[in-house]
């Protein structure tokens, strides 16, 4: 069983995987970027691309070193880690990149959120419902997850409005 320090730094170090890979290629606006949980101990990275010359770049770019990429009934890269290419396209896990994360300000009302990114649902602990007047802070660390197919923020109640769930920071 992990460690929780020893997951969170996975976790975070996992999450800057992802930021330097977007920064990289550089992803396209459409694009989403989540960690996965593809065996014990061990985490996918999980790049959603809006179309199919995005994918080629990306294919070009990442195919190699101790990258691995799985593209339809494609797979490239380091041969020890394919399966987990391929772990990670089934999805789940926290969702590091997506349209409109570069963008968010310290504090924002929950209606500013849904307008400016691809976040879709907003649900408080419990899954109480949350005002759309309500304020978030940010703290510039949003995982949504992928629930019902739509990507969904879970805040917690604060003082002053919401806050991301307060989960250990980088932990999915």
């Amino acid at each position: 069983m992990d460690r929780p320090g020893r997951r969170a730094r996975a976790n975070a170090e996992a999450d800057h995987r992802l930021h330097h890979l977007a920064a990289e290629l550089p992803l396209p606006a459409g694009a989403f970027g989540q960690t996965v949980r593809v065996a014990p101990g061990r985490l996918g990275l999980c790049l959603g691309l809006p179309d199919e010359p995005s994918v080629d770049a990306a294919l070009r770019r990442l195919g190699g070193g101790d990258l691995s990429v799985a593209w339809r009934d494609q797979r490239l890269g380091a041969e020890a880690h394919r399966s987990d290419a391929a772990a990670a396209r089934r999805g789940g896990g926290r969702v590091v990149l997506f349209p409109g994360w570069s963008d968010l300000p310290p504090t924002l009302t929950v209606a500013e959120l849904l307008a400016t990114t691809a976040i879709e649902r907003v649900t408080a602990l419990g899954g109480t419902p949350v005002d759309p007047a309500a304020r978030l802070e940010t703290r510039g660390h949003l995982r949504p997850t992928w629930h019902d197919d739509l990507l969904t923020l879970q805040l917690a109640p604060a003082r002053h409005g919401y806050l991301p769930d307060p989960q250990p920071c980088c932990t999915p």
